[in-house]
């Protein structure tokens, strides 16, 4: 009996030992952009409050570290996806252009590019969501 009771300590503690070994991953750090905004009808095409040629800008400090372009997120509670970040990065700001290049406007003067005044701070391990709509500050400049 005592050998037994031996046996199914070292057992035990063998598969502890396995399992403390295995280390848990650390959730991701991810972001999503939300275009709140409602629709727009307009006799131009393709204006219609869709967030076009989308730069989001990472930031470490005040330093750009990295950007990521997305083609388009469309109005109405249209979404970029869940975009995996960097621990290292703090903040993000959105910027868009109004038209995209498709337009035969795009080259106007009118289609210059949007930028959010406001950064979203960046959670680590969580999904970070900008959510921007026709009320979201934006600025002809980046800074």
């Amino acid at each position: 009996m005592r050998r037994l009771k031996v046996v199914v300590v070292v057992a035990f503690a063998t598969v502890a030992v396995a399992f403390s070994g295995c280390k848990k991953e650390d959730p991701k750090t991810t972001y999503e952009i939300i275009n709140n905004g409602a629709y727009h009808e307009s006799t131009v095409p393709y204006l219609d409050n869709t967030m076009w040629e989308v730069i989001v800008f990472q930031y470490i400090g005040n330093d750009v570290a990295k950007q990521e372009n997305i083609k388009s997120i469309k109005y109405g509670g249209g979404t970029s996806g869940k975009l995996e970040i960097s621990d290292k990065i703090e903040k993000i700001k959105v910027s868009s252009k109004l038209l995209p290049i498709e337009s035969s406007i795009y080259s106007s003067d009118a289609n210059y590019r949007l930028y959010t005044v406001s950064y979203l701070f960046i959670e680590k391990g969580k999904n970070n969501v900008f959510e921007i709509d026709d009320k979201t500050m934006m600025s002809k400049y980046r800074d």
